[in-house]
């Protein structure tokens, strides 16, 4: 999976499950607002790699950042700047170029990935800190918030920022290099309760409410309290279970 890809689809994962945080934990400055910058960079097709033998640390190096830099165009998917993207490819191609040679990885290719191929822990966690020397975390996971806009810029930057301070980010590329999600209760419970924290802080109070949508397989809708009882809404794809409803449309049990 690529980073791109992989980046934005563990975003959803990040924003559901996490605990209850004290009041006194919440931060209280939202800090300084700015735009998401897009770095889109196309390249029309990934670079040929030699059918045998060793593949040059050029060819890697283009590889890798074909793979940093292209996202399909009909998705809203961050991918870091040019510059960013030759630091990594390259950074990582030092470490490890004769290993990904001889493990297959293949640019554009699903299933041969920099997260696809055999690398052990040890050089998964090499990859994951060599990319977030070279790029923009605070920047990476604001443009993951953002979603095809689910938040303002304003409002995933102030967000971003809070995990930052927090070291949080890193959970991002992490996930990526390991091919995973971001589980906010995996290990201990820092994640989950600053990023709980920072929706108090960054976002406004009606970004969760969910107006006239049902989860698949609920048959049963209880509908919303002042409302047509049984009334059901729209599906959401790739969901399951059953949601009742509060007086502001808020999803209160599964």
């Amino acid at each position: 999976m690529k980073p791109a890809r992989a980046l934005a689809v563990i975003a959803a994962v990040a924003v559901a499950g996490v605990v209850p945080v004290a009041a006194s934990c919440i931060p209280q400055s939202k800090g300084d607002a700015t735009e998401v910058g897009k770095n889109v960079v196309a390249d029309p097709k990934p670079p040929a790699f030699p059918e045998t033998g060793q593949v040059p640390a050029d060819l890697l190096e283009k590889g890798l950042f074909y793979d940093f830099t292209t996202a399909p165009v009909d998705l809203n998917l961050w991918v870091p700047p040019a510059d960013q993207a030759t630091c990594a490819a390259k950074k990582i191609v030092a470490d490890l170029g004769p290993r990904l040679s001889e493990l297959g990885y293949l640019p554009g290719k699903s299933g041969a990935g920099l997260n696809d191929i055999a690398l052990t822990d040890g050089e998964r966690t090499s990859v994951s800190s060599l990319f977030q020397s070279c790029v923009d975390m605070e920047q990476a996971v604001a443009s993951i918030f953002m979603g095809d806009g689910n938040m303002t810029s304003a409002q995933a930057l102030c967000m971003a920022k809070g995990l930052q301070s927090k070291g949080l980010t890193a959970r991002f590329a992490d996930a990526w290099a390991f091919g995973t999600g971001v589980d906010p209760l995996a290990g201990d419970v820092s994640f989950g309760t600053t990023l709980l924290a920072y929706t108090d802080v960054c976002l406004p109070g009606t970004a969760f409410t969910w107006f006239g949508y049902d989860l698949p397989g609920d048959k049963e809708v209880k509908g919303v309290e002042g409302g047509d009882p049984g009334k059901s809404g729209k599906d959401l794809p790739g969901s399951a279970g059953k949601v009742t409803t509060t007086t502001e449309g808020r999803p209160t049990g599964g």
